[in-house]
């Protein structure tokens, strides 16, 4: 029986992120596939900035930006009475503008359909010498014991293997096979509406030109409601059609109704003359669920198959890749003995407040396209956009990101930003739990972002004046850090404000864990640097600590000297 440090059961975006994160950490790892390549249908695009953030530092970021939607189709969404009817209003957006987040991140968002991006991350992870993808490949069942599961798949050629690995991930889905049989429910909502999701070739420019263009355009019309959604910026586009189960069941659908469906929601005695080439259309329900537990033992859930999360907002895919981020780290410390088993208690309760604001965030955006619908007149349904904002300004929600309580961090008691909507408003902070903020820094001819310069490993970022620090994170043992000091005479040079956005005197410091995210802050200096910051590794990484080492931690929440 072959052994395995982890298997991945799901080969979709987050389980293809899953695979490239554990690579770059050097754990070896087999995917498993049922279906015999990456899937071929659009599903999912929006690419918020943080997963942006994620997948390039795997050098993804030309393709994607190749690959995304032209830039003048992201100002705004449309709202009209149907495609080619009157308009009703729209709702600029500052998030996925050219431009709109410049100041926060160096990557914008993207726009890309879901065949592109899981074939784009297939290729990049099968790059990798430690993941071995499998496809045509079906698990039969698993056995979880206390050191290992032992896993029958049956393999393309009909043989039945065995394999035993020491942590199992389930990325299967939002039906997850996985997660059914370890006896794990959900909470939330599960039909907050059905929708047809159709993808089709058809020349609809008469209808989106100038203004008219929106990564999302929504037809209003009560009985003829749904949103077009353009995958190229020509002929090429997605179109989620709301019905009613009861009056119209999926399986009552055939290829003729639903294009002549699309044809109504146009709404222009014009679009007769106009070819559709219909690919594909099928059913689903939307739900607004996170699974009751993340992990069961040596199973950890990742993606749709620990939360279901609206598609009104884009953040399912996104809130899968960052939850895969989360975990890819820890368990290669554990893994690698870095760290105790105790690290990943703290997966759970991070990535479900995360999960829930994002579930939260898509049910509000749902509700109010079924009330724009269901407003009486115009003027009704333009107060409901006037106040559906967050529906395309998510920047609070999307790198804002950050983790509060017990976690893999250690809080201090400095207070988060003060915003009027967390969901719109981002104040960047480097506030244990949050994700660090973006600046710019050089070292001669050499420019990088603090968010590509932090992920992948820890970093130590000191003021100008924290030598100490900076000597302190070089004697610890396990796991390595990079350590800088940033500002004159240091190693680096900020291209702004670093000790003001950072929140550091001179002689301060923090540490970024590998995702990104801020694990420790002193304001300033502290008596002991070496023991501070080992006392915070150990807590931070779970391992067992003195009472002597772990006593210095509050001095540097203080930032005492």
């Amino acid at each position: 029986m072959r052994a395995v440090d982890v298997v991945i059961c799901g080969a979709g975006p987050v389980g293809l992120t899953m695979s490239m994160l554990l690579s770059r950490e050097k754990i070896s790892h087999v995917l498993l596939e049922k279906r015999p390549q990456v899937s071929e249908l659009p599903r999912a695009r929006g690419i918020m900035s943080r997963t942006v953030e994620i997948w390039s530092q795997f050098g993804l970021n030309p393709e994607l930006t190749a690959f995304s939607l032209p830039p003048e189709w992201n100002h705004r969404f449309v709202y009209r009475h149907r495609l080619g009817g009157e308009l009703i209003g729209t709702m600029p957006s500052r998030c996925m503008a050219p431009g709109a987040v410049d100041a926060f991140t160096p990557y914008p968002f993207r726009c890309v359909a879901q065949d592109k991006i899981d074939a784009m991350l297939w290729r990049r992870a099968a790059a990798f010498d430690d993941a071995e993808l499998r496809f045509s490949t079906e698990l039969l069942s698993i056995e979880q014991g206390p050191e290992h599961v032992v896993l029958s798949v049956r393999n393309p050629d009909g043989a039945v293997e065995r394999l035993a690995t020491k942590w199992l991930i389930a990325a299967d889905g939002g039906k997850s096979p996985l997660r059914e049989g370890a006896g794990i429910g959900c909470t939330g909502p599960t039909n907050l509406g059905t929708y047809l999701n159709t993808y089709f070739d058809a020349d609809l420019s008469r209808w989106t030109a100038g203004e008219h263009k929106g990564p999302l355009i929504w037809a209003l019309d009560r009985g003829f409601t749904g949103t077009f959604q353009a995958l190229d910026g020509r002929t090429r586009w997605m179109c989620q059609i709301m019905i009613d189960p009861e009056q119209e069941p999926i399986a009552s659908w055939t290829k003729e109704k639903v294009v002549r469906r699309l044809r109504d929601l146009v709404g222009d005695p014009a679009i007769e003359e106009v070819q559709f080439d219909l690919h594909s259309f099928y059913g689903y329900q939307l739900a607004a669920c996170v699974a009751d537990r993340l992990r069961d033992g040596r199973l950890f859930l990742i993606g749709d198959s620990a939360h279901r999360i609206p598609p009104a907002g884009g953040s399912g895919m996104n809130t899968g890749a960052q939850t895969a981020h989360n975990l890819a780290w820890k368990l290669a410390a554990v893994i690698r003995g870095e760290a105790g088993e105790g690290l990943l208690d703290s997966f759970d309760p991070e990535r479900r407040q995360a999960a829930w604001r994002s579930c939260d965030y898509g049910r509000v955006n749902a509700h109010f396209i079924q009330d724009m619908v269901m407003a009486p007149t115009d003027d009704a349904k333009r107060d409901i956009i006037a106040r559906s904002r967050q529906f395309g300004n998510w920047a609070g929600l999307d790198l804002g990101v950050h983790y509060e309580g017990d976690g893999a961090f250690v809080p201090d008691e400095s207070l988060p930003p003060v915003v009027d909507d967390p969901v719109i408003d981002y104040v960047p902070t480097a506030k244990p739990g949050y994700r660090a903020p973006h600046l710019w820094l050089r070292r001669d001819d050499e420019r990088i972002s603090s968010i590509d310069l932090c992920d992948g490993r820890f970093v130590l970022l000191a003021g100008p004046e924290g030598t100490a620090w900076r000597e302190a994170a070089q004697r610890l043992t396990a796991p390595d850090v990079a350590a800088y000091l940033v500002g004159a005479g240091g190693d680096w040079q900020p291209e702004g404000d670093f000790l003001s956005l950072y929140g550091l005197s001179s002689e301060g410091a923090v540490l970024v864990r590998p995702d990104g995210h801020v694990a420790f802050r002193s304001p300033g200096a502290v008596s002991d640097h070496a023991a501070t910051l080992a006392a915070a590794m150990d807590r931070i990484l779970a391992r067992e600590t003195s009472k002597e080492r772990t006593d210095k931690v509050p001095m540097a929440l203080a930032g005492r000297t």
